[in-house]
């Protein structure tokens, strides 16, 4: 197993978000985690990724326990977390950003060149837009390149939360598209309020309400669940 989460508390003061989440996925996955605004997706992802310290709780990865760990490190051994929002940094150009993806490996020259060429087969326009400045690009582009950077040091597993945010539902299914491209040399765990698009590109899926998971298995079984359909797909 690539991760494994059990019993995982996280606590902002005395308020408790997470209450002993439990979750998995392995090499070669894509798994989606549905819930609605405020239900503690980011939270998981952000303590996954080290910027939060569980209150308690076991995080391993690849063997490893990894709680607590400083977000240099969470990268280092291979988790990458392209957060909601995109955070590039909109007055450098396409091809900086890429470059301050890789800082973790920015001595090895020959391995950046052959991670830009891996991110612009996924993303050709990101080649066409190579000296363009990010933040003069489309909500659609720039969403392509934030997952490009979270890609350059070649993880072994992806965070990706909320990537259809302000996109059109076109473009949401292109990026969705390209996690089916990159599965098998990087597991996704994906964040997502779109259910319906999420559930469609996804091997597995959890449901979260109010920091507990309340429904996890196969994502078809979890779109099929006539709860999900109420709640998140609108059927």
């Amino acid at each position: 197993m690539l991760l494994e989460v059990k019993d995982l508390h996280v606590a902002y003061g005395s308020y408790e978000v997470l209450r002993g989440v439990n979750l998995e996925i392995d090499y070669g996955e894509i798994v989606s985690i549905i819930g609605s605004n405020g239900a503690g997706k980011s939270t998981l992802f952000r303590t996954i990724s080290g910027f939060i310290k569980p209150k308690s709780g076991s995080i391993r990865f690849d063997g490893e326990e990894i709680a607590g760990k400083s977000p240099e490190e969470i990268v280092t051994i291979g988790i990458t977390h392209c957060p909601e929002g995109r955070f590039l940094f909109p007055d450098l150009s396409v091809y900086k950003n890429l470059l301050l993806g890789y800082f973790t490996n920015r001595r090895d020259k020959d391995g950046f060149k052959k991670r830009l060429e891996y991110v612009f087969e996924i993303f050709p326009v990101l080649r066409e837009r190579i000296n363009q400045r990010a933040g003069t690009m489309s909500g659609g582009e720039q969403q392509m390149l934030a997952i490009a950077r979270a890609l350059m040091p070649k993880p072994k597993l992806l965070l990706l939360d909320e990537p259809s945010f302000g996109l059109s539902p076109k473009l949401s299914w292109s990026v969705f598209e390209v996690l089916k491209e990159i599965k098998n040399d990087t597991a996704v765990l994906v964040s997502e309020q779109n259910a319906s698009l999420s559930l469609k590109v996804s091997d597995r899926a959890y449901v979260i309400e109010l920091g507990e998971i309340r429904l996890s298995g196969k994502a078809d079984e979890v779109m099929a669940n006539p709860e999900v359909k109420k709640a998140y797909l609108g059927i």
